[in-house]
């Protein structure tokens, strides 16, 4: 078998694959959920690196995820990729009724305005709460339901009126840390738990109120850190120390210097 840029190849490589590769007949649509959560996150540190051929080998993997998936529920009988396909076509098209069929020009706002209406008349069947959140991660969570309950109003009117929240919440928070940690026990490791979840929540709220992502932002600093750690071992390695030897002092200024050297890097 040779490789084409046909999807309908793809999908029968995948089947073939399933029915000759022990690996891939043993996998359930339980077992690659962590596939593709890990390949998700490899592809947006792909799109923050900014490299074509990465972006396109992880764009790949992740077409890979959704590929066995649908493989392995038209095994179960209950839909085939066609079935994936025309659904994704179907809600596209009757979620753009401005485009297909009132034939009007609506601006960047007015059409998410119109695909939320939609959205919301093909769900009012479903019960569901206002503040249901998004699947995806804490972070992203936490700026939904912010998002959710600001849409009827429950907001703060003001950036400094989140902003004295999250001051608020990181001085509940310091009373709470104590001197000696052989001293907290389960009940104090619980309230320390709580009082950081709020900070988090209202750190997230201010990212919200300022019209960032929060899951980006905690994202793109994970990568920072990741580079100039890397560079703190290039360097020592470089000078014949092993990481585990080199001093605090030693890494902190190396961990300055990637500062100034890496600034201009993505």
């Amino acid at each position: 078998m040779q490789p084409t840029s046909n999807f309908t190849d793809l999908v029968a490589l995948m089947q073939f694959l399933r029915k000759h590769c022990a690996w891939d007949k043993a996998q359930t649509n339980a077992t690659l959920m962590p596939y593709l959560l890990e390949e998700t996150y490899e592809l947006l540190a792909a799109l923050e690196g900014g490299n074509p051929e990465e972006i396109q080998d992880e764009l790949g993997d992740v077409l890979l995820q959704v590929v066995f998936h649908s493989v392995l529920y038209a095994e179960q009988g209950k839909f085939d990729m066609d079935a994936v396909i025309y659904q994704l076509m179907a809600k596209l098209i009757r979620r753009h009724k401005h485009l297909f069929v009132d034939n009007a020009t609506l601006s960047a706002s007015e059409v998410e305005a119109a695909w939320d209406a939609i959205k919301a008349q093909e769900k009012k069947t479903k019960p569901i709460s206002r503040l249901k959140a998004k699947a995806g991660s804490v972070l992203m969570q936490a700026q939904d339901v912010q998002a959710q309950a600001a849409k009827v109003g429950f907001d703060f009117v003001h950036i400094q009126d989140a902003m004295a929240k999250l001051h608020e919440e990181i001085s509940e928070l310091a009373v709470l840390i104590p001197d000696d940690k052989s001293v907290v026990d389960s009940e104090w490791q619980a309230r320390l738990q709580e009082e950081l979840g709020d900070c988090l929540f209202a750190l997230t709220n201010v990212a919200r109120q300022l019209g960032l992502n929060s899951e980006l932002a905690a994202f793109g600093t994970v990568q920072k850190f990741q580079r100039r750690f890397a560079f703190i071992e290039k360097a020592l390695h470089a000078k014949g120390i092993a990481l585990e030897e080199a001093t605090m002092a030693q890494m902190d200024s190396l961990w300055e210097t990637a500062k100034d050297e890496l600034a201009n890097e993505h």
